[in-house]
């Protein structure tokens, strides 16, 4: 009898535990790192320089969310990793870009001759 119930509550704490794992996941993923992500690529403008990266990660993370809403972790975690990708990528693409337009100011600039003044 006791050795029963031992292995039936060991059954019972690992089918516990394995379940948990998700939305543990979950919470870590998406609403932690992914949200930090496309928040900071809004802070740079990122819907401005980059914006298929910008618009997906937030797809992705509202998508991230809608599946987490039906119970479905797993596949949310893997939304919620596909946006963080995209909003780091959307990060490093408006620095990129920003650098190169200040780039192009200062030689457009220099090449102008300036006037002679009277």
């Amino acid at each position: 009898m006791n050795r029963r119930l031992f292995f039936g509550v060991c059954g019972v704490l690992i089918a516990a535990g394995l379940v948990a794992c998700g939305p543990i996941q979950f919470v870590s993923q998406v609403t932690i790192r992914a949200e930090k992500a496309v928040s900071t690529a809004k802070l740079h403008k990122a819907h401005i320089y980059a914006k298929y990266e910008y618009y997906g990660a937030e797809a992705f993370l509202e998508q991230a969310k809608h599946r987490a809403g039906f119970g479905d972790f797993q596949t949310s975690y893997r939304y919620g990793v596909k946006a963080e990708k995209l909003a780091n990528k959307a990060v490093k693409l408006t620095k990129l870009r920003r650098e190169e337009e200040s780039d192009v100011g200062d030689k457009s600039d220099k090449a102008r001759p300036t006037p002679p003044r009277p």
